[in-house]
């Protein structure tokens, strides 16, 4: 598939203004891949990725839990996956599901299989959702989780970079693409040093950690609980020591408060990461009442991306770039990253000066002076935001 052709065909038919960069992609090494191993509904394990050959220690596990004596156990988990450290070893994560006979003597004796037969198994983490439906390690979805480590570390180094990850953190399948991610961002941006970057949806912060020598500030967002661990934890390995992590969701509450703040008017970059769904027109309103200079919008196919161009195009961001980016060479779909900027110029029309971005005005409102008596001078007030 021509990823080039079809895009360019796509913005010809959509109408879609905007230069079309080359392909972001790279190949990698069958040591920085994860395999997920999961139940089909014959009761038999399928795993993926199935375009290539599966490291022997994936095998070995598949050939254990096949055993008459692990049988309860077998059957009692829904899916688990390996997460490449590198040099072929592994964290093994396992999910059991929300129903059915849990036998801890099979856990136990798992285990003992894997500290004596499995060295490339360097940690173990066993996680039970609260809704029966997979985890979804690329963290597109919000689920109750409950999770406990049974051996091994929590945190392991992303190959060939000074971070860390948690065994849980979203990151692609395949990690040496991702992790020549950050320098194509600086190339399509072009920071200066009093630029700032706020990241949402960090997950454990790795593009927003590995930027951070190159804006004055970084600030990164996540609602999970291990992604606030590793974030922290690469905040404190960045040499400027300038990451500040938030945790919650990107809505509108949250965007409204932080940018009220004084010391929060900044030159930012904001670089979003967009699921199966749009967030909703009021966050995408206050996203543009914050005022950044640059939004990079990361989506996973062309219908979000024509989606939020509207969108944007409607509160005065006109589109710059497009970026194709394939971070995993075993599916046909290629994420697009959308850079946004505001339009200063009026080239949307005259129809769309009322939603270009500008500074909320402040009104000061004093207190009702026919209910005050005629000696008091002090009226109390308050500011307002006006719209």
């Amino acid at each position: 598939m021509d990823v080039k052709e079809v895009l360019t065909t796509w913005m010809k038919e959509e109408k879609i203004p905007g230069k079309l960069q080359s392909l972001f992609s790279s190949e990698c090494p069958l040591d920085a891949i994860d395999f997920v191993c999961t139940k089909n509904y014959k009761g038999t394990w399928g795993v993926t990725p199935k375009e290539v050959e599966c490291p022997l220690v994936v095998t070995k596990v598949l050939e254990q839990l096949k055993k008459e004596h692990l049988e309860y156990f077998s059957k009692s988990l829904k899916q688990f996956a390996f997460r490449a450290i590198g040099q072929f070893t592994y964290a093994l994560v396992l999910q059991r599901g929300e129903k059915g006979k849990f036998s801890h003597r099979g856990l136990k004796t798992f285990v003992d299989f894997l500290q004596r037969l499995c060295p490339e198994v360097l940690s173990l983490y066993l996680i039970e959702s609260s809704s029966d439906i997979l985890f979804d390690f690329n963290g597109n979805q919000k689920m109750g989780l409950q999770r406990k480590k049974i051996f091994g570390k929590e945190f392991f180094p992303i190959i060939g970079t000074p971070f860390y990850t948690h065994v849980l953190d979203m990151a692609p399948r395949q990690r040496l693409p991702w992790n020549e991610l950050p320098k194509r961002i600086e190339d399509a941006i072009h920071p200066s040093k009093e630029d700032c970057f706020f990241e949402f949806n960090c997950g454990q912060a790795f593009v927003g950690a590995s930027l951070s020598q190159k804006f004055k500030r970084v600030a990164v967002q996540d609602w999970r609980e291990w992604s606030m661990e590793s974030s922290r934890l690469n905040g404190r390995l960045c040499s400027k020591k300038n990451m500040e992590f938030y945790r919650g969701s990107l809505t509108k509450d949250f965007l409204d408060k932080f940018f009220r703040k004084k010391e929060n008017e900044e030159k930012w970059t904001f670089y979003i990461k967009v699921g199966e769904e749009f967030f909703p027109p009021m966050v995408i309103q206050s996203i543009a009442f914050a005022r950044p200079e640059r939004v990079l919008l990361q989506v996973k196919n062309k219908e979000l991306a024509a989606k939020s161009i509207k969108n944007f195009r409607r509160e005065g961001y006109m589109l710059r770039k497009i970026i194709p980016l394939q971070l995993d060479n075993f599916n046909e779909e290629v994420e697009i990253m959308l850079l946004f900027v505001p339009d200063r110029a009026g080239v949307l029309g005259g129809n769309l000066q009322k939603n270009r971005v500008k500074k909320p005005k402040e009104r000061v409102f004093s207190k009702n002076k026919g209910n005050s008596t005629h000696f008091d001078e002090n009226f109390p007030t308050f500011k307002q935001r006006k719209y």
